[in-house]
């Protein structure tokens, strides 16, 4: 039985769903499955109720609960929610006292479960998919788990699944530097890059700048200023910023703003 400092490993997604719901009154009847199951909101808020308690999730609240416990999702009037659902079983059975258990994504760990919605969407959801190690990793950190197993294998798939999980276990402005990462992958960093590219179809650079894009993007929408997003990303000046900003989205600042009111 699986403790809070024991090693778990995912070995299924049965499911998963990416939910957009405005509906007034909207409920989900309550049932149960033989799989544990998590929900995260990425906007919006709802209730859930899992066995005899409920809860009020908001942007950035997760909820992983039990196998087998009865549970329903529930939309009050004029609410709307936006939110991650998937299903799913481990190699050992994580312990009954542990859940179901809350979690709250700071905004700076919330490139992970964009990452996962992404991966599962583009490339599914079964064995082979990074889509499991990134679920993993999210599940870890609700059990308060957030070691990364490196991967002992070198093929490129494995190896861009290892470069999603150290991505995902760190905020947008710490990520690993390449050759670390490549270090932890016990690679080199060509091997690395190789990789991933034969993955994605883009550079690990490419990659880490449309994610910081999108967090930045994310922010400016959330009403937070340039010097804001600035500092939070690590750029070096906010006239930095906005020559990146510009250079990899084609718009400046003031334009993604006007076409987003």
């Amino acid at each position: 039985m699986i403790g809070r400092r024991e090693v778990m490993k995912l070995t299924k997604i049965n499911f998963f769903s990416f939910v957009s719901l405005d509906t007034q009154n909207y409920r989900v009847e309550r049932h149960n499955h033989n799989t544990y199951e998590i929900n995260v909101v990425v906007g919006g808020s709802m209730e859930v109720a899992v066995d005899n308690e409920s809860f009020r999730l908001f942007p950035g609240d997760a909820l992983l609960w039990n196998a087998n416990s009865y549970h329903y999702n529930k939309l009050g009037k004029d609410e709307h929610a936006e939110f991650v659902t998937v299903h799913f079983e481990t190699d050992e059975k994580i312990s009954d006292a542990m859940l179901p258990v809350y979690h709250q994504f700071q905004r700076e760990k919330m490139h992970l479960i964009r990452m996962f919605i992404s991966e599962a969407k583009d490339h599914g959801t079964d064995s082979e998919s990074p889509a499991l190690s990134l679920l993993e990793a999210i599940v870890k950190m609700c059990l308060c788990k957030t070691e990364a197993t490196v991967f002992s294998n070198d093929t490129s798939a494995l190896i861009y699944g290892k470069v999603m999980r150290l991505m995902a276990i760190h905020s947008v402005r710490d990520i690993p530097k390449i050759q670390d990462m490549a270090d932890l992958c016990g690679v080199s960093a060509t091997t690395l890059k190789n990789a991933f590219k034969q993955q994605t179809g883009k550079s690990i650079k490419k990659y880490y700048n449309d994610l910081r894009i999108q967090y930045a993007k994310d922010m400016l929408l959330n009403g937070d200023s340039t010097k804001q997003v600035a500092d939070t990303l690590s750029f070096s000046s906010v006239p930095y910023f906005l020559h990146f900003f510009k250079n990899n989205t084609g718009m400046s600042v003031r334009e993604f703003l006007s076409q987003n009111k």
